[in-house]
């Protein structure tokens, strides 16, 4: 930032007091420009045993493949985001979703969360965002045309737990990547946690 959100005048980068790094000081006010991490929200949908994919039809990656996500806005929270994005991107109402993913992205300062929906049935409705949509099990998946891999690891860990988690309460723990897996009533959350929330180093 070069000039102050407050008052116009320059800014200069310094480490503030009782700080520890350094931020965007107006020269003038003394305003702080803070910059925190940009939250991702979106949808794991999926139907009969498949996953929703949506093709991006906006840079960067346009024309690969992801699921229904986006920046989450002001005053809504991570479920209303999520849910809001689906129903943007491929015309998914609101319906019953559970946390199943939350990772971080620090390269891009980004952290993302990810529900999990199923889906009464396979109807969907293509927004500007999006120029496709497919149902796909593991097999048909294209793995080579994701948009990002933290879209892959995303499926990936989704597809082991719904084949890990099959019905009964399930706590599984992969102790390189400190992912979790809990099944129970019929609904899967799964996180990443402690040091390896970090999705540079999922694979």
């Amino acid at each position: 930032m070069i000039y102050c959100l407050v008052c116009g005048a320059k800014t200069r980068n310094i480490v503030p007091p009782m700080d520890n790094r350094v931020r965007a000081v107006c020269t003038q006010c003394d305003y702080i420009h803070y910059e925190n991490p940009k939250n991702i929200v979106g949808i794991i949908a999926s139907f009969n045993n498949r996953v929703l994919l949506c093709k991006r039809n906006t840079e960067p990656r346009k024309n690969y493949w992801t699921v229904p996500a986006g920046f989450m806005e002001n005053e809504e929270t991570l479920l209303e985001g999520a849910q809001r994005e689906a129903f943007e991107e491929v015309g998914i109402k609101p319906q019953t979703s559970n946390l199943f993913m939350a990772y971080s992205v620090p390269h891009i300062s980004q952290v993302h969360f990810y529900f999990h929906t199923k889906l009464k049935d396979d109807k969907t409705k293509i927004g500007e965002e999006i120029n496709d949509v497919m149902f796909a099990d593991h097999d048909e998946i294209p793995w080579n045309d994701l948009a990002f891999n933290s879209i892959r690891v995303l499926l990936k860990k989704f597809l082991i737990s719904e084949s890990v988690c099959s019905g009964e309460t399930v706590l599984s723990q992969n102790t390189r990547s400190q992912s979790y897996c809990l099944k129970k009533s019929r609904t899967t959350i799964s996180l990443v946690a402690s040091e390896e929330a970090n999705i540079d180093s999922l694979k």
